[in-house]
């Protein structure tokens, strides 16, 4: 198993999960191994692929033994539980999930580390941070749809007030670099339907004294067609799209607070509170 390595510089752990992902992953590999910043290791997990995904990983893997690590353990049953198993087994100072059908920027781990660093001159580095960036929209042909995933999502204006994070996930697992101290205070991950492995770590960040900060600069190429687990959707959370079926939403906001709070222990009336000051703030088409 990686330990942890207390150099000079920081040294991050980027931990990819695949499955059947031979049409995009070597371009995706070649994006990471052309990053600016090269303190980071590479680990990757297969959840069992019948494709040739195994075979481009081990390629790599051998012409790049000191960026590239094939980890080899049993299938964990899907994307969710395979990143938070990678999470588990690797130990680093830094982390980062990567999709295996994107294309990071050249930048990436370079300017999401940099607005680490600030986070820490201004919080300390021995509370859970969390920084992240924002994407853009392509398609499996890397064509632009949208210059800013959060734009697409209609959250512009709330995704970096910290406080908004209680009410929804807002930025995407791939978007993110936390600290190990992030890392600690997120196990152990159980899966529900409105806490998933990104935003369980998010949560339990803010639940532990920590931040979470973001850069509005598009780092990513995000790739939307039929194979997502988790797409860009629509800007379905305005006002009038949310009074069309009230009880609904009403049904799903009690949930969704619900799961919050087990968390968060965030009270009632402040998630209240949160949940009208969004209303002013949503975008709309």
């Amino acid at each position: 198993m990686e330990q942890i390595r207390t150099t000079q510089h920081p040294r991050i752990a980027i931990l990819m999960a695949t499955y059947n992902g031979e049409k995009y992953l070597a371009e995706q590999i070649g994006s990471i191994l052309g990053q600016t910043n090269h303190d980071w290791h590479l680990y990757i997990h297969d959840d069992g692929s019948k494709d040739d995904t195994a075979a481009i990983l081990n390629d790599h893997a051998r012409k790049h033994p000191d960026e590239i690590t094939v980890m080899e353990y049993p299938p964990q049953g899907g994307a969710l539980s395979n990143f938070m198993s990678l999470l588990e087994r690797v130990e680093a100072d830094y982390y980062m999930f990567s999709d295996q059908d994107d294309v990071w920027m050249p930048e990436k781990v370079q300017l999401t580390l940099q607005k680490m660093r600030e986070m820490e001159a201004t919080y300390s580095a021995n509370v859970p941070l969390v920084s992240f960036c924002d994407l853009q929209v392509v398609s499996s042909r890397l064509e632009l749809k949208d210059a800013s995933f959060f734009h697409a999502r209609g959250i512009e204006r709330m995704v970096f007030k910290e406080r908004f994070f209680h009410l929804a996930n807002m930025v995407p697992g791939c978007t993110m670099l936390f600290n190990r101290i992030a890392r600690d205070t997120a196990r152990p991950y159980q899966e529900s339907k409105y806490i998933i492995h990104d935003y369980h770590i998010v949560l339990n960040a803010l639940a532990h004294g920590g931040h979470i900060a973001g850069i509005p600069q598009p780092l990513i190429s995000y790739r939307q067609h039929e194979d997502n687990v988790v797409g860009v959707g629509e800007k379905s959370e305005t006002i009038a799209n949310r009074l069309k079926s009230l009880g609904a939403v009403i049904k799903e906001n009690k949930e969704r607070y619900q799961a919050v709070k087990s968390i968060t222990g965030l009270p009632l009336f402040t998630y209240l509170i949160i949940k009208i000051q969004s209303l002013f703030l949503i975008s709309r088409k």
